[in-house]
C-alpha cells in the first residue's frame, strides 16, 4: 500500500491471531478498530495523524499482550490522552517522540508516572532514578492539588 493512502483502520475482527501492524506514513487518524485485535503485540503507527486516543480506556484494555506502541510523529497535544496508556498492562515500549504534547515541560516524566510499567519510553530505557524522580514530582503534585482542593 502506497504512503499517505490508509485512512481509517478497518476490519481487525477478520484476522483473530494478528500479532503485529505497521502502518507509519499514512493519514490515520482514530485507533477505534484495533481493540478488535486482541492477540496485538505490537503496532506501529507513527508519521500519521493522530490527535486523540479515541478508544474508551475499557476497550484498550483488551489489547492484553500489546507490549510494544509507536505513535511517535502524530499530532497529540493533550496530556490527559497519555493517562490512556496506563490501560494497557503489558505495555513496554512507547514512543511519543515528535508529537506537540512531546515538547511540553515534563511530559516524559509525567507519562512514566502514568504508565507505570513502562520500560522503554521514546527508545531511552527508564533508569530507576528516573522513576523515582517521576514519582516524586507527580506525588507531590497530586497532594498540593488535594489541598488547595
Amino acid at each position: 500500500v502506497r504512503r499517505d493512502k490508509i485512512r481509517t483502520i478497518e476490519n481487525l475482527h477478520v484476522l483473530p491471531a494478528l500479532t503485529k501492524l505497521s502502518l507509519p506514513c499514512h493519514v490515520i487518524e482514530k485507533l477505534d478498530a484495533v481493540v478488535h485485535a486482541a492477540h496485538l503485540q505490537s503496532l506501529i503507527l507513527s508519521h500519521n495523524k493522530i490527535q486523540k486516543i479515541d478508544v474508551l480506556e475499557k476497550l484498550f484494555s483488551n489489547l492484553k499482550l500489546l507490549h510494544t506502541f509507536a505513535l511517535s510523529d502524530n499530532k497529540i497535544v493533550d496530556v490527559n490522552e497519555l493517562r490512556k496508556f496506563k490501560s494497557l498492562p503489558n505495555l513496554s515500549n512507547l514512543s511519543l517522540r515528535g508529537n506537540p504534547v512531546s515538547e511540553q515541560p515534563h511530559t516524559r516524566s509525567f507519562v512514566i508516572y502514568t504508565v507505570k510499567h513502562l520500560d522503554i519510553l521514546d527508545d531511552r530505557e527508564i533508569d530507576c532514578q528516573e522513576r523515582q524522580q517521576s514519582v516524586e514530582r507527580f506525588e507531590r503534585m497530586d497532594v498540593e492539588a488535594l489541598e488547595n482542593n
